[in-house]
């Protein structure tokens, strides 16, 4: 009888032990979670200084640029990484046009990306 006793007690101790182990798991992840999201708001650019500055209409860039920029977007995360003359992002674009070609070249690189992994 004894035994059946202790042997209650020690299983009522590893549900607590399993209980506080999930409770410290959920607060670690919404910790993580609120470090990310604060981390991200952080990273989120300012005004862009250059946005109305004089420059002629053949070095701004347009949809075939966007697409060109969305297409090559990992060597030139990489290359900002190392560098502060290299973008991923074209500064001086023609606005809706170049986000719209940015967006299906990156879009055509994911495909291309995740066709291989098939």
């Amino acid at each position: 009888m004894l035994a059946l006793f202790a042997s209650q007690r020690k299983l009522n101790e590893v549900a607590v032990f399993f209980e506080n182990r999930e409770i410290v798991m959920t607060s670690r992840i919404r910790t993580i979670s609120l470090l990310l999201v604060a981390v991200t708001l952080a990273a989120c650019s300012g005004p862009n200084p250059l946005q109305d500055a004089a420059v002629p209409i053949s070095e701004v860039s347009g949809f075939w640029g966007g697409i060109w920029h969305g297409l090559i977007l990992p060597v030139s995360f990489l290359g900002s990484l190392l560098t502060d003359y290299i973008t991923i992002y074209a500064v001086q674009n023609t606005g809706g046009w170049y986000d719209f070609g940015f967006m299906i070249g990156v879009s055509i690189l994911a495909a291309i990306m995740y066709s291989r992994t098939d």
